[in-house]
């Protein structure tokens, strides 16, 4: 019976220490979790400590008397510290609601210049069309069509064009000089070897224009046969030497450009 009674009082100084100590830690690293954790060291049954204390003259009363102290004030400090980290807490919720808020503000500002820019490109878009409904009224005007539906109007405007478009431009034709060594269209293109010849041709203005000369099968690679463009008359010409190994007979070239090729025979004459 003895033994039971003795270790009771240090059980219970157990319990109310290690329920500061607890508290201790849950109100860290407020201040009055430094005086929660210093109660219950001093409120634990700890032999070493006990005698420490003895050994400097400090009862056991002073050490209890202490520890109610400090656990008090413990008491006391906490609800302040609450109320500051509510306080903290309740500033940083209006500081995170103003973000969203001032978030959701430039989202509505986006989306409204997205919007206003989409209508702006609309708005060009339809000035856009305006332009090309104005433009093929004047079409239609310039066709002198007669007076009938839109859309008979607009057919007869398309008609009119697709024919402008259609329609070949014809090459100017020339009297042939028939003079020597020089080879025209419908002329007696009489050339000889080892003498300088040249090609006349009339086709269509600023048109660039390709030559072949064909003294066999083969097409002549002289100097001079390069392509060239004519003039705002459509005249073109080139100027070569027939080699003294060419053979003699009725030869051909070919001027190709502007979408047509025309074919000149000539005769090589021993000089």
């Amino acid at each position: 019976m003895s033994s039971n009674r003795r270790l009771s009082p240090a059980l219970i100084q157990w319990i109310l220490s290690g329920a500061l100590l607890l508290f201790g830690l849950v109100s860290l690293p407020a201040f009055s979790g430094f005086l929660f954790i210093l109660a219950a060291i001093l409120a634990a049954p700890i032999r070493p400590l006990r005698d420490l204390l003895s050994g400097v003259g400090v009862k056991s009363w002073m050490v209890g008397a202490l520890a109610v102290i400090l656990a008090i004030g413990g008491f006391v400090t906490f609800p302040s510290k609450s109320a500051a980290d509510a306080e903290t807490d309740t500033r940083a919720a209006v500081t995170a609601a103003a973000t969203t808020t001032a978030k959701a503000t430039t989202t509505a500002k986006t989306a409204t210049a997205k919007a206003t820019t989409t209508t702006k490109a609309t708005t060009t878009t339809k000035a856009t069309t305006t332009a090309k409904a104005t433009t093929t009224t004047k079409a239609t005007t310039t066709a002198k069509a007669t007076t009938t539906t839109p859309a008979a109007t607009t057919t007869a405007a398309t008609t009119t064009t697709t024919a402008a478009t259609t329609t070949k431009v014809t090459r100017a034709t020339r009297a042939p000089s028939n003079a020597r060594n020089v080879i025209e269209e419908n002329g007696t293109n009489q050339c000889y070897r080892n003498e300088i010849v040249t090609c006349r041709f009339w086709g269509l203005p600023n048109t660039e224009y390709n030559i072949d000369v064909y003294y066999s099968t083969k097409v002549s690679e002289a100097d001079g046969l390069e392509n060239k463009t004519s003039n705002s008359e459509g005249y073109v010409e080139w100027t070569w030497k027939i080699g003294g190994n060419t053979k003699e007979g009725r030869r051909y070239l070919k001027i190709t450009g502007g979408g047509e090729t025309v074919k000149i025979e000539f005769d090589v004459l021993e000089s």
